[in-house]
């Protein structure tokens, strides 16, 4: 869920393990924790020392509920990753979330409550800024026993009108960040696909970290997948478009592919950047530089191309 939320958004990001979490925390700005029940003990540390060193922690649902071997963690250990006073888990199986007035006119996020699946924290966050607002469920599907009765297909129930509480903060440790949203964000995205959510996520990690410090920022279709690495001579934008048609089997032949036009790419370069190269082509590419970043536009991509950033 969280790769294919980032990839759609054109996100540029890397996947780390555990096993080499300490590697990476010296490497990045920016950690994602999606939904990771489980943690090491010394992951929870690693995260901790991250942020207060100056790095920004994005992280969601019940990370770090569990050790290694399944045992829940008590309250106090799990607090000290996420950042926040938990009160206890919400009843649930799934939840509203409603964006404050001032972050949805920024943002330009739908007014209308999103669904979130998954168990979600009920907690409390002195100081913090809050991104959304939790809404829980009617009381309708309660039975007098107290279990959740589902009343649709996919169990889903209307929100109530009044918000219960924060359900996504953000706030300062030591000389860092943590973003907390609760509940499952990304497996529901996943498994539901709803645009509102993704556009949320995404302006979870905006609040975290602007779009202009980051290397990469791409105004691209959702079909459109973008990578971007060192090379020797400079830095390598990889653009590869894809189509989503019915299908017959397990395979899909893809017979027609749209062309995606007119793609918008900003590239944060400390080099001076000597010319761009459209390829396969060859061809000179028009950009522009300022600030630090280069910024040029991809006219056309039928399947596949890539824009060469020649550096001295």
């Amino acid at each position: 869920g969280a790769a294919l939320a980032l990839t759609q958004e054109g996100i540029h990001f890397r996947i780390f393990s555990e096993a080499n979490l300490a590697d990476a925390v010296r490497q990045v700005k920016v950690l994602i924790v999606p939904e990771q029940a489980l943690l090491l003990d010394s992951s929870i540390e690693a995260l901790r020392a991250f942020t207060e060193a100056g790095g920004r922690l994005f992280i969601t649902g019940q990370s770090g509920r569990f050790d290694w071997n399944g045992t829940p963690r008590p309250d106090d250990k799990v607090e000290r990753l996420l950042g926040v006073r938990l009160k206890g888990t919400r009843r649930a199986p799934l939840h509203y979330y409603q964006v404050p007035p001032e972050v949805r006119a920024v943002r330009n996020l739908p007014a209308i409550p999103m669904m979130v699946r998954g168990p979600v924290y009920d907690f409390e966050a002195p100081g913090a800024k809050t991104l959304a607002l939790v809404l829980e469920p009617r009381d309708d599907p309660w039975d007098e026993n107290g279990n959740w009765r589902h009343y649709t297909v996919t169990g889903a129930m209307p929100p109530k009108r009044t918000p219960s509480g924060a359900g996504a903060v953000m706030f300062p440790v030591g000389k860092g960040f943590v973003l907390y949203a609760a509940g499952n964000w990304f497996a529901t995205y996943q498994r539901l696909g709803n645009p509102s959510v993704r556009k949320m996520l995404a302006t979870f990690l905006a609040e975290l970290f602007p779009e202009q410090e980051r290397m990469l920022t791409v105004r691209q279709p959702l079909r459109v997948d973008t990578t971007f690495m060192r090379n020797p001579k400079g830095y390598l934008v990889t653009l590869v478009n894809s189509a989503m048609q019915k299908q017959s089997g397990r395979f899909v032949s893809a017979e027609e592919l749209a062309p995606a036009t007119n793609l918008s790419i900003s590239v944060r370069v400390p080099e001076t950047v000597h010319r761009l190269v459209l390829l396969p082509e060859g061809s000179g590419l028009p950009f522009k530089t300022s600030a630090g970043r280069v910024t040029f536009t991809v006219l056309n991509l039928d399947i596949h191309t890539a824009v060469q950033i020649e550096t001295r």
